[in-house]
């Protein structure tokens, strides 16, 4: 892709050495990453596919349908009961609902400093029986811990390829990639003049 943008100039003397084996390496990163990407992409839309047949069918059930409008039931007979006692109180709430996000910012940011504080100092004076605890019961918790970790980087890994292998991002990167390689400096650093 380098000569193609560049035409017929010559790569630097590093360059020309490490080309061979880059553009080899790319190639082959290139097809390893289709195949990922096609495995990934078609187990995510499985499994899609499957949770929306689930969700088909369990919204269509008899029973949970029945269940449902129950809830709904109660739900609408609690907002009746209690209207004429909440009402009252919306004529105060209406005109603060602006300020409220930026009350409970300023609010959290003032606490904030004195709440982790207190809690340092639990910590600190309850140490000498949760130390123990947590040895003891480590043979629970670090495998636990290990098998969120190991799940956290599998599910991020899935999103990162589901990202990237939409034709928008791939795009994008090339958009990105081609202004990086168009750049006077790159174009300076690379090639013979």
């Amino acid at each position: 892709r380098m000569a193609q943008s560049s035409g017929e100039r010559r790569l630097r003397a590093p360059f020309r050495l490490v080309a061979p084996v880059v553009l080899h390496l790319v190639d082959h990163v290139s097809k390893v990453s289709f195949v990922i990407a096609t495995a990934v992409n078609s187990v995510v839309d499985h499994l899609v596919r499957t949770g929306n047949s689930i969700h088909a069918r369990v919204s269509t059930n008899p029973y949970i349908r029945s269940v449902t409008q129950t809830a709904m039931r109660v739900e609408t007979s609690v907002e009746s009961t209690a209207k004429p006692y909440v009402d009252p109180v919306l004529g105060y709430v209406r005109p603060a609902r602006p300020y409220l996000p930026a009350v409970l910012l300023a609010f959290i940011a003032l606490l904030l400093p004195p709440a982790i504080f207190a809690c340092s100092i639990f910590v600190l004076i309850t140490m000498p029986f949760w130390l123990p605890l947590l040895f003891f019961t480590s043979i629970i918790w670090v495998p636990f811990v290990l098998f969120l970790v190991a799940a956290a980087t599998v599910i991020n890994f899935v999103i990162l390829v589901r990202v990237l292998s939409r034709p928008w991002t791939q795009r994008k990167l090339n958009a990105v990639y081609d202004g990086v390689t168009g750049n006077w400096l790159f174009q300076t650093v690379v090639y013979d003049q």
